[in-house]
């Protein structure tokens, strides 16, 4: 009963997603909330995630110490420190560098937010003690996009695929049409693409 009539629940990640009693707390409309879930729905800061399988905390760390030397900057996430026991450091000025690991991913399409700059490093079958199969392993880590800027996901915002970036159509569409699933509207309004991108044809 505790998880039909919670307030909403605070997931462990260790707590598989097809865990039995997430299931009965999302039957009743409970929200389900890891830390990056609040921070994202009580925080404006421009954050810019790294997640991948292998190469995160590398990547994630390098690019803290290179954004550090011109711009405020906190790193944070999987490297071993939750943006919540920062919460009281992190000013309007921070920018934050956040690893994200695939648990960290899972509850942000509920809030509908994601990192306003992205980075996937690689992706290799990891974590199947956890996850019923590969492709819901990936789909967590690709919540973070490939072609589409992760502004879209933020109301009131214009994105731009810009000169010289190679688009596949296919995949590019195969993104909206996700994205549209889980919610967003992706119209022409708030996603422009420049005429000068190349396009990887079938042929």
């Amino acid at each position: 009963s505790d998880f039909a009539q919670a307030d909403y629940i605070i997931r462990n990640p260790a707590v598989p997603s097809h865990s039995p009693y997430l299931q009965i707390a999302a039957q009743h409309y409970i929200p389900i909330h890891n830390d990056w879930s609040i921070f994202f729905s009580l925080y404006q800061n421009p954050v810019i995630g790294v997640t991948g399988s292998k190469g995160k905390t590398t990547t994630a760390t390098l690019l803290h110490h290179l954004l550090d030397a011109s711009y405020p900057t906190v790193l944070c996430g999987n490297v071993g420190v939750s943006p919540l026991a920062l919460a009281q450091d992190i000013l309007k000025k921070h920018m934050v560098v956040a690893e994200l690991s695939s648990y960290n991913l899972q509850q942000l399409p509920q809030i509908k937010k994601s990192p306003h700059l992205s980075i996937i490093t690689n992706l290799f079958p990891e974590h199947l003690n956890v996850y019923p199969h590969t492709d819901a392993y990936y789909k967590d880590k690709e919540y973070i996009f490939h072609l589409l800027p992760s502004a879209i996901l933020h109301k009131g915002k214009v994105c731009v695929i810009g000169n010289g970036v190679v688009v596949d159509p296919p995949a590019l569409l195969k993104e909206i049409e996700d994205l549209s699933k889980r919610g967003f509207k992706i119209t022409s309004a708030n996603l422009k693409i420049s005429g000068r991108c190349h396009m990887v044809m079938p042929y």
